[in-house]
């Protein structure tokens, strides 16, 4: 099968755990013998063959590619109109598809790439597959999070600035989501209520479970619990809260627990994050490994006060077997199995996290049945039961496509 594969980011665009699952997605979908083309955004277009599959940079096709970056109020306000439908974007999209001929079109998130590309699709006669990573088509944040709190119920503003967005989306014919809830979250705002319903849950990269299938299970430190986070450093991310239940800890056990921060963020809230924490028990990594952190820490911490659509911070830890704690945000729970790979503690509240880490630092035989309890939970988000199933989504979709297709003789045009 031919497949487009349409990414808001893809490496070594991007931040986050976004442009990692794309390239994941074309791996997995070139390993199961399709044929494979990436087309995504950045600042200029470019072409390049990845060995696999090819990398079609269209350009950005707004008026910006880097909405991480700082950009004036005015520009923020044309780049989320168009996002509701941008004819260069659609022009670009059709241009391509027309090109590669593809048998079915995935888009992984929708920003930059835009709306219009599932109309481009459906045009060219196309079944469209989405892979829900964000709230984007429900969010002009992409968060449903705002002002400190949740965006619950789905607000009016939303509603409107994505109008475009959600009309657009009944071109979807099914929808791949992480978690149960990230597709329960979007068809609870009527949002791709008639397309096919997929939970394939992400996988950890085949390398890393291959490289620690025998790895010997903490704890690592005998003397202390050395407690992780990593990923972007933002406040719905929920640092204060991990910051809070540090200087509880620390109070508490003294110099027993050490804190190993991986990440960055805007310089003013890291400075604020930094602050909170407890200087002489606390390292800031930056930007690192995903090895050299893992295999420096006992536990990780998943604190978000979001409703995170996965999260693959409370994946990754798994195939090294560490625990994880995470908050009872989105579809986090879903992750580990509570008491067994991981904890599970309600978001924001500092109290109840110091209490968990608190007993994982005066219970070592515990903290290594919660590590033996990841390494097995980790088997579920192996890369090749990942692939066998993205493989079996998409051929279900285009079969039941070709189903419903009647073909035109006369004109050669596909209508579905």
């Amino acid at each position: 099968m031919r497949i487009h594969l349409f990414c808001a980011a893809f490496p070594p665009f991007g931040r986050g755990g976004g442009p990692v699952g794309s390239e994941l997605i074309a791996r997995a979908l070139v390993s199961s013998g399709h044929e494979v083309e990436v087309v995504t955004v950045s600042d200029e277009p470019h072409q390049e063959n990845r060995g696999e599959y090819r990398v079609c940079s269209l350009g950005s096709p707004n008026i910006y590619a880097d909405y991480w970056r700082p950009n004036p109020a005015w520009k923020k306000i044309i780049w989320h109109f168009l996002e509701n439908f941008n004819p260069v974007a659609f022009v670009r999209a059709h241009r391509r598809i027309r090109q590669f001929e593809p048998d079915l079109v995935m888009t992984v998130s929708i920003e930059n790439i835009n709306v219009a590309t599932w109309i481009a699709a459906k045009l060219s006669g196309l079944p469209v597959v989405h892979v829900l990573q964000s709230y984007f088509v429900l969010c002009w944040r992409g968060s449903m999070y705002a002002r400190g709190r949740k965006c619950e119920p789905y607000c009016k503003s939303c509603r409107v600035l994505c109008l475009g967005k959600r009309l657009a989306a009944k071109y979807v014919d099914a929808i791949v989501g992480e978690t149960v809830f990230i597709n329960a979250s979007h068809i609870n705002c009527s949002v791709f209520t008639k397309a096919r319903q997929y939970v394939v849950p992400g996988p950890i990269d085949r390398l890393v479970v291959a490289a620690r299938s025998d790895a010997i299970v903490i704890p690592r430190q005998q003397n202390h619990l050395s407690i992780g986070y990593i990923g972007n450093i933002s406040p719905e991310k929920g640092l204060l809260t991990l910051a809070r239940a540090a200087r509880r800890l620390c109070e508490d056990l003294g110099d027993r627990t050490r804190f190993r921060i991986a990440g960055t963020g805007e310089k003013s809230f890291l400075s604020e994050v930094k602050a909170q924490f407890p200087s002489q028990l606390t390292e800031f990594m930056g930007w690192t490994t995903a090895s050299t952190f893992y295999q420096a820490v006992d536990v990780v911490v998943v604190p978000s006060l979001f409703n995170e659509p996965f999260g693959r911070a409370a994946v990754e830890p798994l195939a090294y077997g560490v625990p994880v704690v995470v908050a009872r945000s989105g579809g986090l729970p879903e992750t580990v199995e509570e008491g067994i790979s991981g904890l599970v503690f309600t978001p924001d509240d500092d109290r109840e996290l110091a209490r968990l880490l608190a007993e994982l630092a005066s219970d070592k035989a515990r903290l290594q049945a919660l590590s033996k309890g990841a390494l097995a939970r980790a088997r579920r988000y192996s890369f090749s039961k990942f692939s066998s199933t993205l493989d079996r989504v998409v051929t279900q979709v285009l079969q039941e496509a070709r189903c419903a297709c009647t073909y035109n003789f006369a004109n050669k045009t596909r209508r579905y």
